[in-house]
């Protein structure tokens, strides 16, 4: 949304990014879903639970990975760690929650309009709303 507090660098990748754009990693504390950057290109996969145990309990490598998620949060996308799911796909643009929330309502009333005018003609009864 306009409001978050996020850089507006990581917003214009969430609205300009396609699936295609993201790549599974072993994050900090497990999988995660991040974008294609050069921490994705760079970052090397755990490839079983006793590496991942290690660097779990490796405070530099947690530490490094706070220190990145902090990049990407600060509008450093290339080099951050960029934690973006595959509904990125489904936002085309950025707007106020103030017009996020009247458009979720506005659907659900259609839909509501709509069953009930569904329902209404099963029964015979014929009365739009």
């Amino acid at each position: 949304s306009d409001e978050c507090e996020f850089h507006e660098n990581y917003k214009n990748i969430v609205q300009n990014s396609t699936i295609s754009d993201t790549k599974l990693v072993t994050g900090v504390f497990g999988p995660a879903r991040v974008w294609n950057n050069n921490y994705a290109h760079n970052h090397i996969a755990v490839s079983n639970k006793a590496e991942k145990r290690a660097e779990e309990t490796s405070m530099e490598i947690v530490r490094e990975g706070v220190v990145k998620l902090e990049k990407a949060y600060k509008g450093n996308v290339d080099d951050g760690i960029v934690l973006l799911g595959q509904s990125c796909g489904l936002v085309n643009n950025i707007e106020r929650v103030a017009n996020i929330i009247n458009s979720i309502v506005d659907d659900a009333e259609d839909c509501l309009k709509i069953a009930y005018n569904m329902i209404n003609l099963e029964r015979g009864i014929i009365k739009n709303v």
